[in-house]
Formats: C-alpha cells, structure tokens, sequence
C-alpha cells in the first residue's frame, strides 16, 4: 500500500442505488421443488407405496402451498408438525442430506397426515421448499411415530 491510496467507504445510504436492502415479504406462498429429491434403495423409499400415499401427498402439498412459510415454521398450521431436523441427536438414523453443512443446518421436515403416511424432509431457499426424502415409514426417526 503506498502513499496516497485510500479506498473510499460504499454508499449504502437508505435508496442508495448501489446496495438493495433485503426485505422478506411473509405474503409469498411455499413452494416445493424436486430436484434434490432422493430414493435410497434401504430407506426413504416411495416407489412401492399404494396410491393412497401419493395421492395424500399430493393434497398435503396443495395445502402447504397455501400458506407462508411463517405459518408452516411458526404457526405449524393444520397439524403439520414442522420442525427443524437436528442430525446430531442419536435418534435420528442419518447424519447429513449429503448436500453440505449449510443445507443440513436448515432441514425441515412436515407430516403427510397424522402419523399414516409417513413426513417430507428437505430445506427451504426463501419461500422454496427442495423435497430431499420422502418418508413414509418414518425411516429418520425409527420408532417415533
């Protein structure tokens, strides 16, 4: 660094046109997103499930995507049972989504229906919920139903 050189401080004035405050607007629906989801051949397996499963699944979903995220986290609305997913405690039967630390700080999981057709776990992008498991014999947490 030589003599003269001074790096000027960033303008983040109120409606600097530079730096865009972040706002959270809680009037946005959930959305669901599927490209992470995973089906491994042991555990989290769906493939075999009767249609009353999916057809389940696909009403619990439309639900979801009738509400903000603030009301499925914090309200819990209809039952959901939404929670966060602590992979450290020891009984749950995996350690990771296998997706990276930060995702795995933020996984959720919701119920399908009360304790018959198993929970979605995944993690949320805003408003976006990525499904990486589908649950159905609540394979994460063997013997809480």
């Amino acid at each position: 660094m030589g003599d003269g050189f001074r790096i000027r401080p960033t303008d983040v004035r109120a409606g600097s046109r530079f730096v865009k405050p972040t706002t959270v607007d809680d009037s946005v629906h959930v959305s669901f997103n599927f490209k992470n989801l995973t089906q491994k051949t042991d555990k989290f397996k769906y493939s075999d499930q009767r249609v009353n499963y999916f057809i389940k699944l696909l009403q619990r979903l439309v639900d979801v995507c009738k509400m903000p995220k603030h009301d499925l986290i914090l309200r819990n609305a209809n039952g959901l049972r939404c929670h966060p997913i602590d992979f450290v405690r020891d009984n749950v039967s995996e350690r990771t989504f296998g997706l990276g630390q930060d995702i795995d700080d933020d996984a959720w999981q919701f119920q399908i229906s009360s304790n018959q057709h198993g929970r979605v776990h995944g993690y949320f992008v805003t408003n976006v919920f990525y499904i990486v498991w589908l649950d159905p014999m609540h394979e994460l947490y063997p013997g809480e139903l």
